[in-house]
């Protein structure tokens, strides 16, 4: 995520992976990556989730719509954090027209 402060500043557009190692491999570090992500809205072009219909990971598919690779969202928390994001961008826009 620091990378992606950084490239902002010097006037390039990323896409962020909230999962993998802006992580550390976690569910909690995918949300807080993409809280932090947010604070770019200006020069991120998109923000990538590990998300499934069911929380977690499996190591063999005995629950349907749970992974069987890497951990991801459930679908409720990627819809609260989807909702954070769609306030984020409006408030953004919203702020932009005031000026």
């Amino acid at each position: 995520i620091h990378k992606a402060g950084e490239l902002c500043k010097e006037g390039h557009a990323v896409v962020v992976d909230c999962a993998h190692g802006n992580s550390g491999k976690t569910l909690a570090g995918q949300a807080r990556a993409f809280r932090e992500a947010m604070g770019y809205l200006d020069c991120i072009k998109g923000i990538m989730l590990e998300s499934f219909l069911v929380e977690g990971t499996q190591k063999v598919a005995a629950v349907r719509g749970m992974s069987i690779t890497d951990p991801c969202l459930g679908m409720q928390d990627t819809l609260i954090l989807l909702e954070e994001f769609e306030n984020a961008a409006a408030g953004r826009i919203l702020r932009k027209k005031l000026k």
